[in-house]
Order: C-alpha cells, then sequence, then structure tokens
C-alpha cells in the first residue's frame, strides 16, 4: 500500500483523490476526456475538444497549502485501457511538476468509445506521497 496524506518536509499534504472524468457527446460531436497536474497545485478534468476545465477537488488536491515553486515534486503516470492522444505528456517516467502535465482520449467519428485508467503518483525528494486513480471515459453517440 502506497502512503496516503503524507506531509512532505515543506510543511504540505499532497492529495490524489481520484476522478472519473466522461465526455459523452451525440453524434458527430469528438470527444476528449482528459487529467491535468497543475502547476499552480490544483488537479483538473477537462472535456469536449473545446475544452472545458474544471477543478477535480479544490478542497486537498493535489497539493495543499499551494505555495507555488513545485519542481521538486514529480509525477509519474502509468495507463490501462485505450491510447492515449497525441500530445500527453510521456507514461512511465518521472516529470517535474514545475510545469502543468496533461494526459487524455480522444474518439472522433460517429459511434466510438474509449476508457482508460490513469495510475498517478507523487513524489517528493524520492518519496512516494500518495497514489489516485483517474478514469477516463470518451463517447459519440453509441459506441458499440
Amino acid at each position: 500500500m502506497w502512503p496516503l496524506n503524507v506531509i512532505s518536509a515543506t510543511g504540505a499534504t499532497v492529495t490524489l483523490t481520484g476522478a472519473s472524468i466522461l465526455d459523452a457527446q451525440s453524434n458527430p460531436n469528438d470527444t476528449r476526456a482528459a487529467f491535468v497536474m497543475g502547476m499552480d497545485g490544483f488537479t483538473y478534468q477537462e472535456i469536449t475538444t473545446t475544452p472545458i476545465r474544471t477543478v477535480i477537488n479544490s478542497a486537498t488536491d493535489w497539493v495543499f497549502p499551494r505555495f507555488g515553486g513545485y519542481t521538486s515534486y514529480e509525477v509519474m503516470v502509468t495507463n490501462v485501457g485505450a491510447a492515449l492522444e497525441a500530445g500527453s505528456d510521456a507514461l512511465g517516467v518521472w516529470l517535474d511538476l514545475g510545469t502543468e502535465r496533461l494526459w487524455s482520449i480522444l474518439t472522433t467519428g460517429n459511434n466510438q468509445g474509449k476508457d482508460a485508467t490513469l495510475t498517478v503518483q507523487v513524489r517528493l525528494n524520492g518519496v512516494v506521497q500518495d497514489t489516485g486513480f483517474y478514469n477516463l471515459t470518451a463517447n459519440t453517440g453509441t459506441p458499440p
């Protein structure tokens, strides 16, 4: 079991509550579901190709209190399911959180559906602070 809600040397608590992120549209619209680790200390969901971005959990995720300067924090994401959209950040490697990170799936065409489950870990100074699971679903029309 991964450590949960570890209070780091900075006095901040890292929390990844997890979420299901769904974009469902009627034909012929493209759909997109994305998970974002903001460099402002928040996690976001993005839906539609417009996109529409909302905070997942403003009370806790991903770090609290928020103080900026997160380059010492790193994130690693693994994926089970649909291939991620081109332009998504890398999988399976530690990336610094001094910049925004985004992972997404996209459907195009009628009656399409994709699902992906992201396992997200955040670490500080080599120590994993928390792990969360984020389910991405993008459906157009009635998927097979």
